[in-house]
């Protein structure tokens, strides 16, 4: 009877350990990893719709905890309480009420709810020395919260020295296209990568154009678009305009920056050279 009682209690454990729940309390480093409203429904629905940045944040040794505005008050406020650190994923256009500016013709799909909601974790973030990495969107979320500005469309508001595709035809305009971007030696993404130029893929019509202040551009593409910024405000805050959660699937090397977003979150970053 004990051995049964046993053998039915190691069962039971096996069973909540091999549980996946969407809101489960994190086993790694915890990282908030923000899903929007539709998301979040197809998360529960067991699609998720950010598994890249996922996988990139459990290699690193992390855990992502999510975070939704679809979320429960009780329920968000206990996952935001978890996080360590921020991981804002790619997405839709800005409002560009939130930098002064009125709706270009070519702007996309904007949420202005979900930008406030973005914002706030961003503030809860900043309010805490919390590190955190935009992607994309994120990257540009981090330009318009700390009070820069856009190119709400590339292809008709900016005009390079050189001609690069920052993303597909309009047919296939979700298609990312590759190109060069050249890194700044003073930065932490050159102490990730430990080189000057690197291959990335692009995916994205909006950029920064006005940097914010307190933030050093880091990256830039050959025709002078900017890639990535880096905060100098001691905590980690970082942007970059590419997608290294696909990138690192070919490229190990772009697990760099989820590493450098793990140990910060720990405390190792600590400890670790610009």
């Amino acid at each position: 009877m004990r051995r049964y009682i046993r053998l039915t209690l190691q069962i039971l454990l096996l069973i909540c350990l091999l549980a996946n729940t969407v809101d489960a309390a994190p086993s790694g480093v915890p990282v908030g990893l923000v899903y929007s409203v539709s998301q979040y429904s197809n998360l529960l629905d067991g699609k998720d719709d950010l598994s890249y940045y996922r996988s990139s944040v459990e290699k690193a040794g992390g855990s992502v905890v999510v975070l939704s505005q679809s979320q429960d008050k009780e329920t968000f406020e206990d996952q935001r309480s978890q996080i360590k650190a921020l991981l804002l994923p790619g997405g839709i256009d800005i409002d560009p009420v939130f930098y002064h500016e009125d709706r270009n013709r070519n702007l996309e799909e904007v949420d202005t709810e979900f930008d406030i909601f973005e914002f706030s974790l961003i503030k809860y973030c900043v309010e805490r020395r919390l590190p955190i990495l935009g992607i994309c969107r994120g990257h540009q979320l981090l330009t318009v919260y700390f009070g820069g500005s856009l190119y709400q469309d590339i292809p008709t508001q900016y005009r390079g020295s050189g001609e690069v595709l920052h993303r597909g035809t309009e047919k296939e305009k979700r298609r990312a296209t590759y190109h060069t971007i050249a890194i700044e030696k003073k930065s932490a993404l050159y102490g990730m990568f430990g080189r000057t130029s690197a291959r990335v893929n692009s995916s994205h019509h909006q950029s920064t154009k006005a940097v914010p202040p307190g933030f050093a551009v880091t990256a830039k593409a050959q025709d002078g678009i900017i890639e990535a910024i880096e905060s100098g405000s001691g905590t980690f805050v970082m942007g970059v305009q590419f997608h290294p959660e696909r990138l690192r699937v070919f490229d190990p090397r772009f697990d760099a920056l989820f590493m450098r977003l793990v140990n910060e979150a720990s405390g190792a970053g600590k400890a670790m050279q610009r």
